[in-house]
């Protein structure tokens, strides 16, 4: 908290954690270098290193684990750019700058989101590859990884929607279940269903 000026109720562990730190309160933060560039961000939490490293004026965040948020707030303009995001695992929404209302659980979950909203992404790659899609739902292990742009999907199970890119409304419960889809409003439950 080197610069810090009028920021108040901060707590800050780690080598330069909340470095720039000008007038911003209410923020816990534990970890080199973790919310490093924040001047008036509020009522974070970021543990691990570089953690939410680039946000400064973001409020309301949450990242666990080393490099989480690390870009958020990048290019943000308006105040309801890049806010309630919820990030937990190494890397996970590394890549978000002016994405609102994501949940990621799980290393590098959601880890290209760029604009994408209302995304939630549980377990290991899940969402990783999403930039702009918005309102999708990936619970397990490289579920909707390949998803970049497709919204209003759901995927539930290792592998489902894997190979999905841009299609959207479609719905895969179990493993690999519409593992090669890449079209709209498609429903698939079960083992390797319509793989």
């Amino acid at each position: 908290m080197y610069n810090n000026t009028i920021g108040e109720y901060n707590t800050a562990t780690g080598l330069n954690a909340l470095q720039a730190n000008v007038s911003g309160t209410n923020n816990t933060v534990n970890g080199v270098a973790a919310m490093f560039n924040n001047t008036t961000g509020s009522a974070n939490v970021a543990n691990g290193v570089a953690a939410l490293f680039n946000n400064t004026d973001r409020s309301n965040l949450v990242a666990i684990g080393d490099s989480a948020l690390y870009n958020n707030g990048v290019n943000a303009v308006t105040l309801s750019d890049a806010i309630g995001n919820t990030a937990i695992g190494s890397k996970s929404l590394f890549t978000n700058t002016i994405g609102t209302q994501n949940s990621a659980v799980g290393y590098q979950s959601l880890y290209f989101n760029n604009t994408g909203i209302n995304n939630n992404a549980v377990g290991a790659y899940a969402l990783h590859k999403n930039v702009s899609g918005s309102f999708n739902c990936a619970s397990g292990s490289y579920a909707l990884h390949n998803n970049t742009g497709g919204s209003n999907n759901n995927a539930e199970g290792a592998y489902a929607l894997f190979t999905n890119t841009v299609g959207s409304s479609n719905t895969a419960m179990g493993y690999q279940s519409l593992f090669g889809n890449t079209s709209n409003n498609n429903t698939a439950i079960g083992y390797n269903a319509i793989r």
